[in-house]
């Protein structure tokens, strides 16, 4: 036998409770992976049971997959303005503690929306990005970005 009741509700041995569907919402930051929904009955153990054991039901048809945001730079500029050495032999050459100026623009390609970050530069020897690359004191503030949201830098 099918019931349906307000909560709370009283059950005839034997009898099942039928309510409406419930939305359950997944806590932010919860790590990307695999999971199943459980649904537990009198999880704060109120009611005395001849079996405390059957209390709990994984849902059994497939996996929920949850996604994260992923941050990428989207573009990012050479920079177009600096403070010069006096005379350069080249426009391209700056001197140690020479400020230079860029356009950066952060993309969330994921599939949820991300919180605030932060974009850091470094200084690259050569024409791929390593960890040992020196950190340049300069970071941007990123705010929480939608899917397929960005966020850009220029120059002021």
């Amino acid at each position: 036998m099918i019931t349906k009741c307000s909560l709370p509700c009283q059950l005839d041995a034997g009898a099942y409770s039928a309510t409406e569907p419930v939305s359950v919402s997944i806590p932010p930051g919860t790590p990307a992976g695999s999971y199943r929904v459980a649904a537990c009955a009198d999880v704060l153990n109120v009611v005395p049971e001849s079996n405390e054991d059957n209390n709990c039901k994984l849902s059994k048809d497939g996996y929920y997959v949850l996604f994260q945001p992923d941050l990428s730079v989207d573009a990012f500029t050479d920079p177009p303005y600096f403070t010069p050495l006096v005379n350069p032999p080249d426009p391209n050459v700056v001197a140690p503690g020479t400020s230079l100026i860029v356009t950066e623009t952060t993309r969330n390609t994921g599939k949820s929306a991300s919180s605030p970050s932060t974009t850091r530069f470094r200084l690259s020897l050569n024409r791929s990005f390593e960890a040992s690359d020196p950190l340049l004191a300069a970071t941007r503030p990123v705010p929480a970005l939608e899917v397929g949201q960005s966020s850009t830098a220029r120059p002021r």
